[in-house]
């Protein structure tokens, strides 16, 4: 998976930077609202969309991926706290945890989803995808874990 990133990074960020997840900006933040949140980790940040955003009003953020293509990027053109390792090898406490759309990557999500509560006390976002059935799908050099609901 992290050489697909690395391998088409200028394409992949030129393809995601601009889309709109405002819908889900707007569900998180009235949770974020309600908690004493002053940081935010974005995990499988990828193209830093979500890390610029978070900075823009207000918040520090963090940003944890394995890719280093989408790393050095989001040093480039963040001021987030960046971080190039795999989510479990990750253990700074934080406020809150933006996980969108990343977790497609991860085979167990259940084991994820306890990471983010031994990381945070306050709220977490997780984006998925939802297929029929729970699958794994190979396309080309990622692969996918889906879920059904």
């Amino acid at each position: 998976m992290i050489p697909f990133y690395d391998k088409h990074g200028p394409e992949y960020v030129h393809r995601t930077i601009g889309v709109d997840v405002t819908h889900l900006y707007n569900l998180f933040q009235p949770y974020l609202n309600a908690s004493n949140v002053s940081n935010i980790l974005d995990v499988g940040f990828g193209s830093g969309r979500d890390l610029r955003y978070y900075n823009s009003i207000g918040y520090a953020t963090i940003g944890v991926d394995m890719s280093p293509y989408m790393c050095r990027h989001a040093r480039d053109t963040t001021e987030s706290e960046i971080y190039q390792c795999d989510l479990f090898n990750f253990s700074k406490k934080v406020d809150a945890i933006w996980c969108c759309a990343c977790l497609v990557h991860v085979p167990d999500f259940t084991s994820a989803i306890q990471h983010f509560k031994n990381l945070t006390g306050g709220p977490i976002l997780i984006s998925v995808k939802i297929g029929e059935q729970s699958e794994q799908r190979i396309e080309g050099e990622r692969t996918f874990y889906i879920l059904s609901p």
